[in-house]
């Protein structure tokens, strides 16, 4: 893929979506698809979900102009968007969205392992990473601007990725998925007019991890796995917090760090930047372990290790240093 086919993909998805949005908009608010606050919620106004629905039509299109994509894309782009909308338009059980998340994260597995030929156990692999990036993707996707953001480092993230190592059947997803996020943040940040909803946010995570997936295989996991460190640690350590309270995992919390650092007073637009900053940095560290010497992997995976302890523990810091502070006030 030579960098105008690139720029037409982008080209085309972003216009595709940002006439679409609008579309969309008007048709979920006629039709009463809103997001309606809890009190977990880091929102208080009733508002419209569903954004994935256009962005995936958009994405597809995008993937149309490009030609040639392996069918495990088209197939994980409609898909999972799919999914997500049939729990946008009409609320399903969790059980049954996660069986078919499974079932169709195993088909897509299956499918890049043949193309990159990678052995099955690779697909088992590649499985359990697809559909622990969709529902962490889904888990995150609380925030102004959060999920766009993280859509735009994944897809120039992945470009730069796959082109590094001479594979470019998967670029054309890498820079629909940056687009995709391009076109919905103006809608989300910093005021939410529309959320993604299930269908967006099954929508990107899918698409990262269809990508990491894909460069893992092609024989470079922690460079392409390791853009994900940052939505991983997260949800994880929520997940591990949660557990140990005895908390149902599908009941509404604050216990992500973005959750905290918006209770501690910082803006959703600040919060979602620099969270993005530690998957770029996350990104950028994997990046350089393409072709390098054993000890410098090692060493730059203690590296995007740190970086993601020390994002966990912004929480931490910054209630101690607020309590520096009204220590010296007082």
């Amino acid at each position: 893929m030579n960098w105008q086919s690139g720029v037409l993909v982008a080209l085309v998805t972003l216009g595709a979506a940002s006439a679409l949005l609008p579309i969309l908009l008007w048709w979920l608010r006629r039709n009463d698809v809103v997001d309606v606050p809890g009190h977990r919620s880091l929102h208080d106004q009733p508002t419209p979900r569903g954004a994935g629905i256009a962005l995936a039509i958009a994405m597809l299109l995008g993937l149309l102009a490009a030609g040639g994509v392996p069918w495990p894309v088209w197939l994980g782009v409609i898909g999972f968007a799919a999914i997500g909308a049939w729990d946008d338009l009409s609320r399903q059980p969790v059980g049954v969205r996660f069986f078919a998340q499974l079932l169709l994260a195993a088909i897509v597995a299956t499918g890049l392992a043949q193309i990159f030929g990678a052995p099955v156990l690779w697909a088992v692999a590649g499985l359990l990473v697809i559909a622990a990036t969709v529902n962490a993707t889904n888990f995150m996707d609380g925030l102004n601007g959060i999920t766009g953001l993280q859509a735009v480092v994944w897809g120039i993230a992945y470009v730069a990725a796959f082109r590094a190592i001479d594979q470019v059947a998967l670029v054309p997803l890498a820079v629909a998925l940056a687009a995709v996020g391009l076109a919905f943040l103006p809608w989300n940040m910093p005021k939410a007019r529309l959320f993604l909803g299930d269908s967006g946010s099954y929508l990107i995570g899918a698409s990262a991890g269809i990508l990491a997936v894909g460069g893992a295989m092609a024989g470079y996991p922690l460079a392409f796995i390791g853009p994900l460190a940052t939505y991983a640690a997260d949800t994880g350590f929520a997940v591990v917090q949660r557990l140990r309270r005895g908390e149902r995992l599908t009941e509404a919390h604050r216990s992500h760090v973005f959750q905290q650092l918006v209770a501690l007073g910082w803006s959703h637009t600040r919060t979602a930047f620099v969270t993005a900053g530690f998957t770029a940095a996350s990104a950028g560290l994997a990046l350089a372990t393409i072709e390098a010497p054993l000890m410098i992997t090692v060493l730059l995976l203690v590296a995007i290790i740190s970086v993601n302890i020390l994002y966990l523990a912004l929480p931490f810091f910054i209630r101690i240093r607020s309590n520096a502070s009204k220590g010296t006030s007082a």
